[in-house]
């Protein structure tokens, strides 16, 4: 429930500050963005592709999304 949250409360603030601008518009190919956790920095992170943190250079780990959860 809470990444749902967090994912919805992101992409109505994105398309707000974005509407109308057509560098952004749904006609152009979108990338898919995850959610990236670095444990020992306890830190997450938004990105479409994230391989180690950027503030340790540790390990990330893709959050799972809801459905991978099962909640939809």
């Amino acid at each position: 429930m809470m990444i749902r949250s967090v994912r919805n409360w992101i992409q109505t603030a994105v398309s707000r500050v974005w509407a109308g601008d057509e560098r952004f518009s749904d006609t152009r190919e979108q990338d898919s963005v995850s959610l990236y956790v670095c444990q020992p920095c306890n830190v997450t992170y938004i990105s479409t592709d994230l391989c180690s943190c950027p503030n340790c250079g540790g390990a990330v780990e893709v959050t799972p999304t809801a459905s991978e959860l099962g909640f939809c």
